[in-house]
């Protein structure tokens, strides 16, 4: 996995994590916004499913097939804005299959990609500063950025009513 042993564990973690805060959710309710302009569980899960296309755009993979369905990039992608239209969204199977699929590619790319590639300089000028490499770049895309977003489902979870997925710990 060309040195990403480590985040692959932790990026497959984060899509178990991913699936365990929308198992419960029905399908009807997935682009509910509890509050204006909050990002919704049906577009968080489309955004993480574009995880692959992106790693092919940071290792400059341009002629890659897309691995996110027609469409996905316009409607989940980075200035895409979620709106709670249930209908403009594909359903929660279709989401779910998404996620996995992206979650194979990635670690195929990173099992093809060239360690030479992954040491050259980000073409992500708005990152380079913090992360000036493609390794840099790929390795946040697959853990923080994978888990922001998991923690934007958590707070969209508990906005809708929803209990925590995991305990907290009890009070004293």
């Amino acid at each position: 996995m060309n040195g990403f042993e480590r985040e692959i564990r932790v990026f497959e973690f984060s899509q178990f994590y991913t699936r365990l805060l929308v198992q419960d959710v029905p399908d009807e309710q997935l682009a509910k916004q509890p509050f204006p302009g909050m990002n919704h569980a049906a577009w968080v899960l489309g955004h993480q499913a574009l995880t692959a296309d992106f790693i092919n755009r940071i290792i400059g993979d341009e002629g890659a097939e897309p691995v996110a369905p027609k469409g996905w990039a316009e409607l989940f992608g980075p200035g895409s804005v979620p709106v709670p239209d249930r209908g403009r969204y594909p359903s929660k199977q279709e989401l779910l299959e998404g996620l996995d699929r992206s979650g194979q590619a990635v670690r195929r790319i990173l099992a093809a990609v060239s360690p030479k590639v992954l040491d050259e300089e980000t073409p992500w000028e708005a990152v380079k500063a913090a992360l000036p490499t493609r390794r840099d770049a790929v390795a946040m895309i697959i853990t923080s950025h994978h888990g922001s977003h998991n923690g934007q489902l958590s707070a969209w979870r508990r906005a809708m009513g929803l209990p925590p997925v995991y305990p907290r710990p009890r009070q004293s």
